[in-house]
């Protein structure tokens, strides 16, 4: 529909990029934001150099849920087993606690650890927070 198009758009121009690593977050809550996170994840691939994507957005539950595609060397059903969701190499998705990764972001801002290690002792942060930290150092690190 134009509504789920509209709003894999609005998901779509929120999109950060980390070399072959594009990550976009929505707010959206309503019937078209599954389809549209979807579909989102999938249309990121289609940006030149982009080799995997991740679509947050909230489930309508309380929580959020996370769409991952790729189309590179990036086995994304990893990265979303390990946040405890699944899926295929190329396509997957998980469930998360809502508003982790925004305390976990501040919480790092404020402590700033020094290793993956030390942040994830800090109150608050849980294991679904410490991967997506290392999915961001990992693109930094490949030089993306």
């Amino acid at each position: 529909s134009v509504d789920v198009c509209k709003r894999k758009y609005d998901i779509i121009s929120e999109v950060e990029l980390f070399g072959n690593f594009a990550i976009a977050k929505t707010d959206f809550e309503d019937q078209y934001t599954r389809i549209a996170t979807a579909q989102a994840a999938d249309e990121l691939l289609n940006i030149s150099g982009v080799e995997a994507s991740i679509v947050v957005a909230p489930d309508g539950k309380g929580g959020c849920f996370a769409s991952a595609r790729s189309i590179g060397e990036l086995n994304v059903q990893l990265i979303m087993e390990a946040l405890g969701g699944g899926g295929h190499r190329n396509a997957s998705g998980c469930t998360l606690p809502y508003n982790s990764l925004e305390e976990a972001k501040q919480k790092l801002g404020k402590i700033r650890p020094e290793s993956v290690g030390q942040a994830s002792r800090i109150s608050g942060v849980n294991p679904a927070d410490v991967s997506v930290l290392l999915i961001y150092l990992e693109a930094r690190k490949s030089g993306n």
